[in-house]
C-alpha cells in the first residue's frame, strides 16, 4: 500500500489526539511538537514554545516537495523548504517557518515513528 498526504494526516491526526508529537527537526538539533485538526495545524518549537500555524494545504505541499526533491538526500535539507536566494530554496515558499518542520514530520511517518 503506498502512502499518501491523506494517511500522513491521519497519522498527525492520531498523534494529535496524545497532546501532539515531538519531533527532531531536519538539522537534529533540536525538536518541536506538531498537532493538528481536520485542516490546520502548528508547530511548537521547544527552543521559544512559539506558536507557528499552518494550514492542511500547506502541508499538501510540503508533501509534494517532499517527494519531488532529487536525489532523495534532499529529503532531509532545510534549506530546500523554505523561500531565499539560493537555487536550492523554495520560491515561493508556502510557509516559511513551518514547512521544514512539516518536511521533518514527513520523514518520522516514513520511519514508521
Amino acid at each position: 500500500m503506498k502512502p499518501t498526504f491523506e494517511k500522513f494526516w491521519k497519522w498527525l491526526l492520531k498523534h494529535s489526539g496524545k497532546g501532539g508529537i515531538l519531533i527532531g527537526n531536519l538539522g537534529g538539533k533540536g525538536k518541536f511538537k506538531i498537532s493538528v485538526s481536520a485542516t490546520n495545524g502548528v508547530c511548537i518549537p521547544q527552543s521559544t514554545n512559539q506558536i507557528h500555524w499552518f494550514t492542511k494545504v500547506q502541508a499538501k505541499q510540503v508533501w509534494k516537495r517532499f517527494h519531488g526533491l532529487q536525489p532523495t538526500n534532499q529529503h532531509l535539507m532545510a534549506g530546500r523548504y523554505v523561500d531565499g536566494k539560493r537555487p536550492h530554496n523554495w520560491n515561493p515558499c508556502p510557509n516559511r517557518s513551518c514547512s521544514p518542520w512539516i518536511a521533518a514530520a514527513i520523514r518520522d511517518f516514513f520511519a514508521g515513528k
